[in-house]
């Protein structure tokens, strides 16, 4: 029942990878069971402006530059799902939660991996990935919502892009990137091509070097659903599905991440303290059923 495709070019709007023959709809999911009060209530908690961001639009062209090669690295270990409903359903959740992205420089693209493992990457730039292990455990479409929204916490933060400490002489990590790119040459190929390969192994072996990176990741997560208008505790009950499971299918996710009950504690401790554990926002399990089942 389940194809595999081959990754043959990056394109804008919400599909990463344009596989032969694959089609998605631009018909833009909603979500019309929240009310205006409920989800206007926490929006007003965030800050109402942002930071100026530390970096400029040559970095944040490096660092897309940087993410398709990296998501190219992702596709070469796993093959892309070939089904054109599933693909096109993930894109529409992820294209719902970009819209109240922090990084809105940034176009997101997501893609569902034809693997069993279960696991989710980003790449920078705005690369999205699940695996069909990961998609396969999810009970609503909040708890979709809330792993894609992790893995674009880790894009809003830049954990990536940081975590390779590529410095230039001013002493930032994404002008570091850029010389790099802009330099041309066998020598900058060649550091560009570790920076890639360095990158790989944090996603496929090491993980993160400081486990405050994942947690900042789950936090981004919880805020960018509620801002969505999805069910808060999503990720948390998420990760408890996946805390029963001890087989192959998690040494990687366990390998390259803190503990899931250690995560799931701190979600708790953010929810009850931000006033959230009790907030019933959107779950959506029959749309999940719909798209997915």
């Amino acid at each position: 029942m389940i194809k595999r495709l081959t990754a043959s070019a990056l394109m804008t709007g919400f599909l990463v990878f344009s596989p032969s023959g694959l089609t998605l709809s631009e018909t833009p999911l909603t979500l019309t069971s929240l009310t205006t009060t409920e989800t206007h209530s926490f929006r007003a908690r965030l800050p109402a402006t942002l930071p100026e961001p530390e970096y400029s639009e040559d970095d944040i062209e490096a660092e897309v530059v940087f993410g398709r090669e990296l998501a190219s690295k992702i596709l070469g270990r796993y093959p892309a799902l070939q089904d054109d409903s599933i693909n096109n359903y993930v894109n529409k959740v992820g294209g719902l939660l970009a819209q109240y992205s922090i990084r809105s420089e940034l176009n997101y693209h997501f893609m569902v991996l034809d693997t069993d493992e279960i696991n989710a990457f980003a790449a920078p730039g705005g690369y999205v990935f699940i695996t069909k292990g990961a998609l396969e455990l999810v009970k609503n479409e909040a708890q979709l919502a809330a792993i894609l929204a992790h893995e674009m916490g880790h894009i809003e933060q830049r954990h990536y892009v940081r975590a390779i400490d590529l410095r230039s002489q001013k002493g930032s990590v994404e002008s570091g990137l850029s010389a790099i790119l802009a330099g041309g040459g066998t020598t900058a190929a060649i550091a560009f091509n570790q920076a890639i390969n360095e990158m790989a192994e944090i996603l496929f072996s090491k993980g993160l070097q400081s486990k405050q990176d994942e947690f900042e990741a789950d936090a981004s997560s919880v805020w960018l659903l509620v801002n969505t208008g999805y069910q808060p505790s999503s990720l948390a009950r998420y990760f408890e599905s996946v805390d029963q499971i001890k087989t192959q299918q998690t040494e990687q996710l366990s390998n390259t991440h803190p503990p899931l009950q250690e995560r799931i504690k701190k979600l708790q401790e953010l929810l009850n303290q931000q006033g959230l554990a009790d907030l019933r926002l959107a779950t959506l399990e029959e749309r999940l059923y719909e798209n997915l089942k």
